[in-house]
C-alpha cells in the first residue's frame, strides 16, 4: 500500500492511513484485537509515542497519562481483519464493525489546554493534530535525522511553526531544512547508521553482495531491515563507541576478500573499477588511493595519504631458512620489504587494493554523514 504521504507529502494525511493500515495499525500493534468488550492499548500508545506528539514536551513533562491512553484506545476500537480466498490465494481486508466499536464520548489529554472529547479514529485524528507538540515531535525528528542529535528548544518550536505553517506538507519544510546554514554546518556532526553504511559501501564500490549475505550483515550489524533492536531505533553514543568499530571492520573483511570467482561470478571488474585508467601524476599507490577515497566519497589529508602509501608500497615477508639474515635475525617472525605497489592487471595487486578498500571505509570521516 502506498501511503499519502509519499504521493502528497502530507503528515497527517500520512497518520490518518496509518489509523487505517491493514499491515501496521491492525496486524502488527494488535488493532484486530481492540474491542470495546477488551480494549487493547498497543496501537493508541504508539500512535501518540512514536507517531505524533512524542512521550514528553520540549521542557520534559509528559503529553498524556495513562488514563488518556486507555480513552484514546477506546476511540479506535472496531477494526478487525476480514480474510478471504479467492482462486486460491488469500487475501486479507479491513473492516470496520460497529458492533465492536466503544460508544459515547473520550476524554484525551484530560486536564490540559487540549483536553478534548473524541468518538473515534477520525476524532483522534483531529484532535492530536490540534495539540502543539505534534509539530515540534516531527520538528525533533527532522532535525536529528538532517543536522544533528541535539536541537535547542528555540530551533525546534521555529521549525514546528513552519511545519503549522505548511499545513503538516513535508515537502516545502525539507526544501527549506535542506538549504539552510544549519544542514551546511552540520556536515560530519551525523554518525551513518548501520544500514547507511552497508548500503552506501555496496553503491560506491559496486561491489557484489547477494541477499543472503546482505541480510547476514545487518543482521551482525544489529539493524536488521524492518526488525530494529528497538522503536526509537539506534542510539548514536552506541554508533560511536567501540563496541561497534569491531563488527563494521568484520563485515568490510567479508565484503572485500570475497573471492576473485565469486567476483567474476557477478561479474565485478575490481581492478575496473578502481585501478583502471589511473592518472600518471602520481605513483601508483597515490592514484589509487585517490580513486578509492573518490569512490568512497572521502577527503585525505597529507598525513593520511602518505600513511596508505607507505601501506601500499611495503609487503610483510616470512622469514625462512633462506631469508636474507640482515632482515631475518634469531627468533623473527616477518620483515617488511619496500616494492612499489603495481596497478597493471597481471600483476599482484589484488591484496594491497582490497586491504585499502577496507581500511579507508574504516576512518572517522567515512563513518560520518
Amino acid at each position: 500500500k502506498v501511503h499519502k504521504l509519499a504521493i502528497n507529502g502530507n503528515y497527517k494525511s500520512y497518520m490518518d492511513d496509518m489509523n487505517n493500515d491493514l499491515l501496521m495499525h491492525l496486524a502488527w500493534l494488535d488493532g484486530e484485537d481492540n474491542h470495546n468488550y477488551e480494549p487493547n492499548e498497543n496501537w493508541a500508545r504508539e500512535f501518540w509515542e512514536l507517531g505524533t506528539v512524542g512521550p514528553t514536551s520540549l521542557d520534559g513533562n509528559p503529553v498524556y497519562s495513562d488514563l488518556d491512553i486507555a480513552q484514546a484506545a477506546l476511540a479506535f476500537t472496531g477494526n478487525v481483519i476480514d480474510y478471504y480466498t479467492i482462486n486460491g490465494h488469500g487475501i486479507c481486508l479491513q473492516s470496520f464493525v460497529e458492533g465492536l466499536h466503544a460508544q459515547g464520548p473520550k476524554t484525551i489529554f484530560n486536564g490540559t489546554p487540549y483536553q478534548s472529547v473524541v468518538y473515534n479514529a477520525k476524532d483522534m485524528l483531529e484532535a492530536t493534530f490540534r495539540h502543539p507538540r505534534v509539530a515540534e515531535h516531527l520538528a525533533e525528528d527532522i532535525w536529528k535525522e538532517f543536522i544533528n542529535g541535539t536541537p535547542s528548544a528555540p530551533a525546534i518550536k521555529q521549525l514546528a511553526q513552519v511545519i503549522r505553517d505548511n499545513n503538516f506538507d513535508i515537502k516545502p519544510v525539507m526544501r527549506q531544512v535542506m538549504l539552510s546554514q544549519a544542514v551546511y554546518n552540520s556536515r560530519g556532526a551525523l554518525i551513518k547508521y548501520p544500514s547507511e553504511m552497508l548500503a552506501g559501501f555496496l553503491r560506491q564500490t559496486g561491489i557484489p553482495l547477494d541477499y543472503y549475505y546482505v541480510d547476514q550483515s545487518m543482521g551482525d550489524l544489529g539493524q536488521r531491515v524492518l526488525q530494529p533492536a528497538t522503536v526509537f531505533g539506534w542510539n548514536e553514543r552506541a554508533l560511536s563507541g567501540e563496541a561497534w568499530v569491531l563488527p563494521w571492520w568484520n563485515e568490510l573483511l567479508m565484503i572485500t576478500t570475497q573471492s576473485t570467482e565469486e567476483f567474476t561470478e557477478y561479474g565485478y571488474d575490481l581492478h575496473g573499477h578502481f585501478l583502471a585508467n589511473l592518472s600518471t601524476q602520481g605513483t601508483a599507490a597515490q592514484e589509487a588511493i585517490k580513486r578509492i577515497a573518490s569512490t568512497l566519497g572521502i577527503t585525505l589529508n597529507a598525513a593520511q595519504v602518505a600513511m596508505l602509501e607507505e601501506y601500499m608500497d611495503n609487503y610483510w615477508r616470512e622469514c625462512h631458512s633462506w631469508s636474507p639474515q640482515s632482515k631475518c635475525g634469531q627468533g623473527q617472525a616477518g620483515y617488511l620489504e619496500r616494492d612499489a605497489f603495481d596497478a597493471n592487471p597481471a600483476a599482484d595487486y589484488e591484496m594491497k587494493l582490497r586491504g585499502a578498500i577496507s581500511i579507508l571505509a574504516m576512518l572517522p570521516q567515512y563513518r560520518m554523514k
